[in-house]
């Protein structure tokens, strides 16, 4: 593995918490906006503000959450999709589903690597550990825009 890859993997971590902390600030704002509105106009709604921002906090992880999962899952089918194509698979949706089902039982993305790797080293197919990770980061940022689409 190349020596600045764990390099990159940490950046692109941090970059994506420091992108959806502003993202929670900005609609933290919003609501907090919509409700000084609302108790401007009505005084008595200063309880179901402090109630909706504890909720918002709950509610906005939970969703972080599933979009986290959504995205390792759709990542990992993308990557066996690429991976079945690079093989020759006839059955590429059985293979990527393989490589779903591995995250399921080790939600560990080395080991979808490792299982990648093997699979194509036994197909005649040598390709990098390096390369194969680089692929699952640029399929990482498809996987997280189609996530938080739905």
């Amino acid at each position: 593995m190349h020596p600045t890859v764990p390099l990159f993997l940490g950046v692109l971590r941090k970059l994506l918490k420091y992108i959806g902390n502003f993202f929670n600030f900005f609609q933290y704002c919003c609501i907090c906006k919509n409700n000084n509105l609302e108790n401007s106009q009505n005084g008595d709604k200063n309880m179901h503000a402090a109630k909706h921002s504890d909720n918002f906090a709950e509610d906005k992880y939970a969703h972080d959450e599933e979009v986290r999962f959504r995205a390792a899952v759709r990542r990992n089918r993308l990557l066996g999709l690429w991976a079945a194509d690079l093989m020759g698979l006839a059955e590429r949706e059985r293979y990527a589903g393989e490589i779903v089902d591995l995250y399921f039982k080790m939600p560990d993305d080395e080991a979808a690597v490792r299982r990648i790797a093997g699979d194509l080293s036994a197909a005649g197919r040598e390709v990098p550990l390096h390369d194969i990770r680089v692929k699952m980061t640029e399929l990482l940022f498809e996987a997280v825009q189609d996530a938080e689409i739905r």
